[in-house]
């Protein structure tokens, strides 16, 4: 690895267990992160980019509700892993892109919603 790889690894150590097993891998090259943080953030990203089409008063109102609605697919994911020990990888992407999506939807809209209110 390069000093960048070694840096970008060492900065996701803290957030992520990082096996192998566990992690996409692009060329031949582990990411950083495992498939579930690897998800996550892919879907962080798409709600940030969609946000400011969706979005509106109402949705502020809602999105503490939607967060705990976006949790229960990832919670049920994580649990059937944990108890039955089976890694069903087509669950897990799904389940933290929507979760992701949603958290940076949210984010998206508060940030939006803070700088609008104060001009």
């Amino acid at each position: 690895m390069n000093k960048f790889s070694e840096a970008v690894y060492l900065f996701f150590k803290p957030l992520c267990h990082q096996m192998d097993s566990r992690s996409f891998h692009i060329n031949g090259v582990k990411l950083a992160v495992c498939s579930r943080c690897s998800s996550i953030y892919l879907g962080v990203l798409f709600g940030v980019f969609i946000a400011p089409i969706v979005i509106n008063r109402k949705f502020l109102n809602k999105a503490n509700l939607l967060l705990v609605l976006a949790l229960i697919p990832s919670l049920f994911e994580f649990l059937y892993e944990r108890f039955f020990g089976v890694e069903v990888l087509t669950a897990k992407v799904l389940s933290s892109l929507w979760l992701g999506g949603i958290a940076g939807l949210i984010l998206t809209s508060q940030i939006i919603d803070m700088f609008s209110s104060q001009g």
